[in-house]
C-alpha cells in the first residue's frame, strides 16, 4: 500500500507544478492587467534595463522555455507585449 500512495502523491505533485506552470504562461499570455505593453525590440528593453544587447541575451538564456511556450524563437528581435510584459516583471525594468 506504501508504494502505491508514493507513486500516487509523486503523479500529483507532477501534475500540480505544470499546471502552476501553464498558469503561470496563461496569465503573461492574455491582456495585460494595468499598464499596457507594447510591443519592443530586444535592444530597447536592453537600453531600458541599461545593459548592453549582449548581456541581455544572456538573460534571457534562462527564461528560454517560457519565451518559447509563449511562441518567441531565440533569435526573433521583436517581442510581443505579452513577452515583454513577463520581461519587465521578471528583470524590473521601467518602459
Amino acid at each position: 500500500m506504501r508504494t502505491i500512495s508514493h507513486k500516487f502523491n509523486s503523479v500529483v505533485r507532477h501534475s500540480c507544478a505544470s499546471l502552476r506552470k501553464k498558469s503561470f504562461i496563461m496569465a503573461y499570455s492574455n491582456e495585460p492587467v494595468g499598464k499596457s505593453y507594447k510591443s519592443m525590440y530586444k535592444c530597447e528593453l536592453a537600453r531600458a534595463a541599461g545593459v548592453s544587447s549582449e548581456t541581455f541575451r544572456k538573460w534571457l538564456i534562462s527564461d528560454r522555455a517560457v519565451l518559447m511556450q509563449m511562441g518567441i524563437a531565440p533569435k526573433q528581435q521583436i517581442l510581443p507585449p505579452c513577452a515583454v510584459r513577463y520581461i519587465c516583471d521578471k528583470y524590473c525594468i521601467d518602459v
